[in-house]
């Protein structure tokens, strides 16, 4: 693989941890939690509230630690090259739908690639529907994790 022969539409090389961002989820739900049981106002509301605030906090503190966890996992799967690659043109490419569902499927080589935008991953997972790259027909080379979880996309400059 040469790299001029691709533009790098994701790697996880380049891509800095994020998992926080889906951490403050059950900080909010159980800060939220927390303030209507206050409201409502009696000692057993008021110590819902604790553990609501409580199982919040241990929420987010988890959801950081699996996050790293995977991130780490897949960014020592691409720099020690325990990956599987394949390349050739996108088919059977199915996008989101406008409503509901955010997953994207797709295939290259008979190989299926499922993306989610709701999920918390540090692998590729940007549906074009939410703005990721629309690789419907295109000749893409991807580097895939055990678990079919693509760390490096990158889209052929020439035909393949």
């Amino acid at each position: 693989m040469i790299a001029a022969d691709y533009v790098v539409l994701f790697s996880i090389a380049e891509r800095p941890f994020h998992g926080w961002m889906f951490a403050l989820m059950p900080l909010i739900a159980g800060a939220v939690m927390a303030f209507a049981l206050v409201v409502i106002g009696g000692r057993i509301a008021k110590l819902l509230a604790l553990f609501a605030a409580g199982a919040g906090i241990y929420g987010s503190f988890e959801t950081i630690a699996y996050s790293k966890q995977e991130y780490e996992y897949l960014l020592n799967a691409f720099r020690t090259g325990q990956y599987e690659s394949v390349e050739g043109r996108v088919e059977n490419f199915i996008d989101a739908p406008p409503y509901g569902s955010s997953t994207q499927t797709f295939e290259v080589e008979g190989r299926v690639f499922t993306t989610t935008y709701s999920v918390n991953t540090s692998a590729f997972n940007h549906p074009a529907r939410f703005g990721g790259p629309r690789l419907e027909g295109r000749c893409v080379r991807i580097l895939f994790t055990d678990e079919n979880k693509i760390i490096w996309l990158g889209l052929r400059r020439r035909l393949c």
